[in-house]
């Protein structure tokens, strides 16, 4: 059994731009307040942090949802991939396609939801190719074909 683990990248900008947008609120903030200055400026600041609050917690949606983990076993695979999961025999898939950005593999019962295995970090582009060289290998394997 092989296991493959294409997870995205850490948004590092996004968390870059949430510190900072909570440091210069934070601190506007308490200058403003401090100073006794106008109440827009304190609003502005205010906005600044709820806005760097929200911009961090999508980050950390972001960071945490984009796992992808894929199991592939002679007789079939398990995936979990962005929230979603299944496992088949490799005899339900009818075919197996690659994109740019995914591997879509098609059940026999329900063709029009592909399983997808989506590349979330194009650092892991050959992780990504290998995985569909195996699939497509343990696919040959299960229809008995070895062309």
């Amino acid at each position: 059994m092989n296991t493959y683990r294409l997870d995205a990248a850490l948004p590092a900008r996004a968390f870059g731009i949430a510190a900072g947008l909570l440091i210069v609120g934070g601190l506007l903030l308490v200058v403003a307040t401090a100073a006794h200055w106008h109440v827009v400026v304190v609003v502005i600041a205010v906005v600044l942090v709820v806005l760097g609050a929200l911009q961090g917690a999508l980050a950390f949606l972001v960071a945490s949802r984009g796992r992808v983990r894929i199991s592939l076993t002679d007789s079939g695979y398990q995936l979990a991939a962005l929230g979603r999961t299944s496992a088949r025999d490799w005899t339900d898939i009818t075919r197996a396609t690659v994109t740019d950005d995914e591997l879509r593999l098609y059940p026999r019962d329900d063709e029009e939801r592909p399983d997808r295995v989506p590349v979330l970090d194009p650092g892991r582009r050959g992780d990504f190719e290998r995985l569909a060289e195996e699939v497509t290998e343990r696919m040959r394997a299960a229809y008995g074909r070895l062309d």
